[in-house]
């Protein structure tokens, strides 16, 4: 508090040579100083009481109030001063608050410079960080994600998909902070590969070791994050090319994707019979699906087509239709047919008879 008073009084005493330089364009020297002192404020843990009062010291400085125009100017600087602070083992989360801060600070020159802000992300998330560091750097990694569209990160996709950055973050791991991490992860995997940013060869690279991490992500005891992994893993097979998951890789996946279908919460259960309806329909070669393997998806999604929930009836009447356009010898609709008379509302499934 001390110092930020400081930083207020200094502000307010050099403010007529502040506003002289105003049109100058990089800051000077002491205004950089300043912006340094008061991001480095800005990072301070909450409890600090500190927050409020060096936002509005920003707003003071800005010209018009607009301080990622402050920031701007000087920004790969401070990036640069900021991320050379970090200690070299990672440190704790409090070292890279001031990282943070300057990062959420800067609006749109964070997401210009995000070549130079991926690198400190990804040695953020080594595997050897303690799981309160990686989901620092995880929230810093979404925050950016969630601010630029899928053409400006298409250079950096790849690198995100194949790096530490999400996918062995999606392993399981004791604890409730692993469980926030994991959840943190699969949130930023759906903002980079659902904005449009990874192309058709990128999920196709990728998807041999994202759809097993997402699968094991689909039996996480956090309800959010198993919706979170069914939405990621429909979101990767519908972008990646068709048949990209083979029979090996389908034998693997389906079980996980049925065992959703039993899931307490009727969100998962809808976003699980999308997986699904993906799978069937484009991720995996109709060759690979047919037989056994249909035929006990058939069932499955039989017994929950008669669900109490409109949505989750509706949703599996969906994937049942896919599987009979999969299926070229009518056994589908066969199983259809001898499971009517047990349905309490036939009329859905009786309709998928028609179908040629």
């Amino acid at each position: 508090e001390t110092l930020l008073d400081a930083c207020g009084d200094l502000l307010h005493a050099a403010a007529p040579a502040l506003a002289a330089r105003e049109g100058e364009g990089a800051p000077p020297s002491a205004q950089a100083d300043m912006i340094r002192c008061l991001i480095r404020l800005l990072g301070c843990p909450e409890a600090f009481g500190v927050g409020a009062g060096t936002a509005d010291l920003l707003v003071e400085m800005a010209p018009g109030g607009d301080v990622p125009a402050l920031l701007r100017p000087n920004f790969p600087r401070l990036l640069s001063v900021s991320a050379a602070n970090l200690p070299a083992d990672g440190g704790t989360p409090a070292d890279f608050c001031a990282f943070d801060a300057l990062v959420r600070a800067a609006g749109a020159a964070s997401r210009e410079e995000f070549g130079a802000i991926l690198p400190v992300l990804e040695e953020r998330l080594r595997p050897n960080v303690t799981p309160r560091a990686a989901l620092t750097a995880l929230g810093t990694l979404a925050h950016v994600l969630g601010g630029v569209d899928g053409a400006a990160l298409q250079p950096f996709a790849a690198r995100i998909l194949a790096g530490p950055c999400l996918v062995p973050r999606l392993a399981w791991a004791a604890g409730e902070a692993a469980s926030a991490v994991r959840k943190a992860a699969t949130a930023c995997l759906l903002t980079l590969i659902g904005g449009g940013a990874a192309s058709m060869d990128d999920l196709g690279e990728a998807a041999p070791s994202l759809a097993p991490a997402l699968g094991t992500a689909l039996g996480d005891h956090d309800g959010s994050c198993r919706h979170l992994a069914c939405a990621c893993l429909a979101t990767l097979l519908a972008g990646a090319p068709p048949g990209t998951v083979g029979s090996e890789g389908f034998s693997r996946m389906y079980p996980d994707v049925l065992a959703r279908l039993d899931d307490p919460l009727d969100v998962v259960r809808i976003a699980a019979c999308d997986v699904m309806e993906v799978l069937l329909s484009h991720a995996v070669a109709p060759e690979d699906s047919r037989g056994t393997a249909l035929g006990y998806i058939t069932d499955r999604f039989l017994v929950h087509a008669d669900d109490g929930d409109a949505g989750v009836r509706a949703a599996c009447v969906g994937v049942l239709a896919v599987a009979i356009r999969v299926d070229n010898r009518g056994a589908v609709q066969k199983r259809i047919g001898a499971a009517l008379g047990s349905l309490c509302n036939p009329g859905p499934c009786e309709a998928l008879l028609k179908i040629n």
